[in-house]
């Protein structure tokens, strides 16, 4: 058996002496000349010069040797080695932001338009398909009503509903229609329109307010316009309205993103510059928190998620699934999921034959499509929360799953001590002590096993310790049951301790 080459101890090469050497003595043998013995001579020179081809070729033999693992190999063979496990590096991202685009209602933005920061130094946003301003897709929008025929009473219809993609389930968002009639001046058609505004921001989101114009109404008196706008930055709604009432002006949420690869953080309100000018477009800004991009993984990062992304390769779907949103979900730093296989509800309220994947962070969407894509055909997912995503076929699916609520846990902490002995900051020392304590989501928290002893071991002067507690929700509404020994902790709930929620006194 050779000593060279792939043994069961790894892969061993020869190095230059040693085929010197073997050529040495094969020469000796054949020709009855040893080059060793005249390392000046030409004949030696020769050999040298063969023997060092030779131990280049070894050390390319080794190179692809250690190119077939991915704990060794690099750039393009790495990225082959780990696709036979159904693993793929990262590839580049720009980062993504949600921008406010003001203009015409029905303005077209191409995909690729240009805005840019007032940073510096300046960056660059390109649209990242086409979009359009339009009131089907506002976050808002102005609108007045409009009198054909001043000799003709008027009726006006609007219909206005939330466009949602992702939220909790459960929640209703009621569309709001309303059809207005009898109005004979544009004062009247004003008034009742804005009152139909107002009650149907009190349904579904909106705030109203006017804005004063420099046109004249039929009795002269100034224009004023409706403006409704959703509460939230990232809000997005729908309106049908009759073609007697006019839409002034639009702001939708349109998707851009940097020109860039990477994670480019960009402050907020300060994406106002618009490059390629549009027809329509007025204005730009970014309100709404952006996505970070990414560079493509280094090797070095490959091979760590890779080494940490095992159950990913594993039968089990539950654990394939929760390997994958912590590899490849960004943001996301806990999964855990359970199953229901059986025929009947489960005592947690799963459905037969269903699957509850637990997660905190990460985007709605690329959580829902790597459930999507790791659950097996035919296999409910279930949860609280929900979002839309559009599977390979093209088809627009709805994808249930649950997140970590965070919850405060309230403790009263009863100290027994020697006076003498007790640290001056001992309070601090025990907020400290607390709220650091790592509390795993899902897990019940025994305060015996770890609260308590860590107190004891930060502050002296402590002789005991009775410690009760209860788990409430982050609102602190509900004023909860002290008790003692462990706390339960749901499946879907994040225990958290803060300094308000500790309440420290010193047994006299």
């Amino acid at each position: 058996m050779s000593e060279y080459g792939a043994l069961p101890t790894g892969f061993r090469r020869k190095r230059l002496d040693e085929i010197f050497s073997e050529l040495c003595e094969y020469f000796k043998g054949t020709i009855g000349v040893d080059p060793s013995e005249h390392p000046q001579s030409f004949f030696a020179v020769i050999v040298q010069s063969f023997a060092d081809q030779q131990e280049q070729l070894w050390e390319e033999v080794e190179n692809v040797y250690y190119q077939l693992y991915p704990g060794s190999a690099d750039g393009v063979n790495l990225d082959n080695d780990i696709q036979i496990s159904g693993f793929m590096r990262k590839a580049r991202k720009r980062s993504r932001y949600v921008l406010a685009c003001t203009g015409d209602d029905g303005t077209l933005i191409p995909y690729g338009s240009l805005v840019k920061s007032t940073t510096q130094p300046e960056r660059q946003l390109q649209a990242s398909a086409n979009q359009e301003i339009s009131r089907e897709n506002f976050w808002r929008i102005k609108v007045r009503p409009v009198l054909t025929d001043v000799s003709k009473v008027t009726e006006y219809t609007i219909t206005l509903h939330q466009n949602i993609d992702s939220g909790s389930v459960g929640t209703v968002v009621q569309a709001y229609t309303k059809t207005i009639s009898g109005c004979a001046t544009y004062a009247a058609a004003y008034d009742a329109m804005k009152a139909a505004f107002v009650e149907a921001g009190e349904k579904i989101g909106l705030t109203i307010t006017e804005e004063i114009t420099d046109d004249m109404d039929d009795t002269g008196a100034l224009v004023k316009l409706i403006v409704a706008t959703g509460t939230k930055e990232d809000d997005s709604f729908y309106a049908e309205l009759t073609s007697n009432v006019q839409v002034e002006q639009v702001t939708s949420n349109l998707s851009y993103e940097t020109v860039e690869y990477g994670d480019i953080s960009l402050p907020l309100g300060t994406i106002t510059q618009i490059v390629t000018g549009v027809n329509g477009l007025t204005s730009v800004n970014n309100a709404v928190k952006y996505s970070p991009g990414r560079l493509a993984e280094s090797d070095a990062e490959v091979r760590l998620r890779y080494a940490q992304s095992v159950a990913i390769r594993g039968s089990n779907t539950i654990d394939r699934i929760c390997a994958s949103l912590l590899a490849d979900v960004d943001g996301c730093d806990y999964a855990s999921g359970y199953e229901n296989y059986t025929d009947k509800e489960d005592a947690e309220g799963r459905p037969p034959h269903s699957i509850e994947i637990v997660v905190r962070g990460g985007d709605d969407t690329e959580v829902a499509e790597t459930i999507w894509n790791g659950k097996a055909p035919g296999i409910r997912p279930y949860g609280s929360h929900y979002a839309y995503i559009t599977d390979s076929e093209g088809v627009r699916q709805y994808v249930q799953f649950s997140r970590i609520e965070n919850c405060v846990l309230h403790l009263k902490v009863v100290l027994e001590v020697t006076k003498s002995e007790l640290d001056n900051n001992y309070l601090e020392k025990i907020q400290s002590i607390l709220t650091t304590a790592e509390l795993t989501a899902g897990s019940n928290v025994k305060m015996q096993e770890t609260l308590i002893p860590a107190i004891l071991k930060g502050v002296n002067g402590i002789n005991y310790i009775d410690m009760t507690g209860y788990l409430d929700d982050t609102g602190g509404k509900t004023v909860g049951v002290y008790k003692h020994g462990t706390i339960v902790v749901g499946l879907r709930q994040q225990p958290t301790i803060t300094n308000d929620s500790i309440e420290v006194t010193v047994s006299e």
